[in-house]
C-alpha cells in the first residue's frame, strides 16, 4: 500500500491485550516502531498511563476511545477480533466512519526477510449484523 495519503493523518493501533503475556505490549511497540520509521503519526495504547498495566481496565477504555476517537484512521493488530477491547474501538471507528487497516506482516527465517504492509479493510466490513444478544438497559451508561 502506499503509505503517502496516510503521511499528514494519525491512525490509531487497536489489537489484543488484556489476558496475553505482558499485555502484548512489545507487539504494539513493535508495530508503533514500524509505522512511526514509515513517517506515520501512531498513537499506540500501550503507551498510555506510561506503559503501566496495572489499573483498571475501564481507566484503558476510557483514554483508548478517546484516541480512537482523535484519530483519522485505524490500524489493526493480527488477532484483533480475539479483543472485546478492540472490537469496541473497531465500533467506534465505524460509527465514526475511519478507515480501518489490517497489518499484514510477513516473516521468512531464512534469510531473515521479514516486510509489512497495510490492507484496507472493505466496506462490507462496515454492515456488520446488528448483535442479538444486545441489550441497551444493560450495556449503556
Amino acid at each position: 500500500m502506499n503509505l503517502d495519503r496516510l503521511k499528514n493523518k494519525v491512525g490509531y493501533l487497536a489489537g489484543p491485550m488484556t489476558g496475553y503475556p505482558n499485555s502484548t505490549y512489545a507487539e504494539f511497540a513493535l508495530t508503533a516502531g514500524l509505522l512511526r520509521g514509515s513517517g506515520l503519526s501512531i498513537l499506540n495504547p500501550a503507551e498510555h498511563y506510561g506503559g503501566d498495566a496495572s489499573l483498571p481496565r475501564e481507566m484503558y477504555l476510557r483514554i483508548d476511545i478517546h484516541a480512537v476517537l482523535s484519530s483519522d484512521y485505524v490500524v489493526l493488530l493480527p488477532d484483533w477480533q480475539q479483543s472485546p477491547g478492540a472490537n469496541l474501538e473497531v465500533d467506534v471507528a465505524l460509527g465514526m466512519g475511519l478507515p480501518l487497516y489490517e497489518l499484514q506482516l510477513n516473516l521468512r527465517v531464512e534469510g531473515w526477510e521479514r516486510s509489512w504492509d497495510l490492507k484496507r479493510i472493505p466496506a462490507a466490513f462496515k454492515q456488520r449484523p446488528p448483535r442479538e444478544d444486545f441489550d441497551p438497559t444493560k450495556e449503556c451508561l
